[in-house]
């Protein structure tokens, strides 16, 4: 575990900023050397690919499963900060039962998701600059993807416009379900659709048995049966959607079809 505040002081030197850089490039000053003035997130896939990710969205990882976190950003002339001057500072103090960490250097760490289930909170910094902060919900789930092919994450986003909005997704829309949820992001994307005002009127007059045959019919192809009712009609009541909707996805059925597109 880092103590944030003592690392973050040490280490604002080694950045060469001789007080807190600004968030943006705009608004960076005149500074002679290289300063530290936007910066993105960067995280692994199943693939091992980089890609950007949204630190205000829960990152979701399976058990036993690794991937690396880095920061990357820009001067104040827009240029590639050099990698080697940029450090990732990281608090896991609410994280120790639910990951392992690792120091790689250059801005860079690595997670470990232990063997079971668990949610925490990963506090995440650019130390000697406390604009750049951020806390990261972490949830570790056996039912969570490392990773989803372009034509798996097609087949979700479809089923996800089908089962929650009751029709075809439109192009514009699709591409961004799909970027979503190859990017990890599919607890989310469902969260999102079902916050959506479309999604409210639509169920306005729909019933518990309805809205869960909807779902069925989206994500599935068939109705529900007996024992999805039993499984899963109580939350729908609740209006728990999200659950019953990753619970679909997660099911065996359901993988399945995935493993038809791969």
């Amino acid at each position: 575990m880092r103590n944030r505040f003592l690392v973050a002081a040490l280490l604002t030197f080694g950045l060469a900023l001789s007080a807190a850089a600004p968030a943006s490039a705009q608004d960076c000053g005149n500074w002679r050397d290289s300063v530290l003035c936007d910066v993105e997130l960067q995280r692994t896939d199943a693939d091992r690919r980089w890609d950007r990710f949204d630190p205000n969205r829960t990152m979701e990882i399976p058990p036993n499963t690794d991937i690396e976190i880095e920061l990357r950003g820009r001067d104040q002339n827009g240029r590639t900060f050099p990698q080697y001057r940029i450090v990732l500072g990281y608090d896991d103090r609410d994280c120790g039962n639910v990951l392992e960490i690792e120091d790689r250097g250059e801005g860079r760490i690595s997670l470990r998701a232990r063997s079971g289930d668990g949610r925490c909170r990963l506090e995440l910094f650019a130390p000697g600059n406390m604009n750049f902060a951020w806390q990261v919900d972490v949830e570790v789930s056996a039912g969570a993807r490392a990773g989803y092919s372009r034509n798996e994450a097609e087949l979700i986003a479809q089923g996800l416009y089908r089962g929650i909005l009751g029709r075809d997704g439109d192009a514009s829309g699709l591409a961004g379900a799909i970027n979503e949820i190859q990017r990890g992001n599919l607890g989310n994307q469902v969260e999102a659709m079902l916050r959506s005002d479309e999604f409210r009127q639509s169920i306005a007059s729909a019933g518990p048995n309805d809205i869960l045959d909807r779902f069925y019919q989206g994500v599935l192809g068939r109705s529900a049966d007996s024992a999805g009712v039993r499984t899963f009609l109580g939350d729908v009541e609740r209006h728990r959607y999200a659950e019953v909707l990753m619970g679909l996805i997660r099911s065996p059925e359901f993988e399945d079809r995935l493993a038809r597109e791969r």
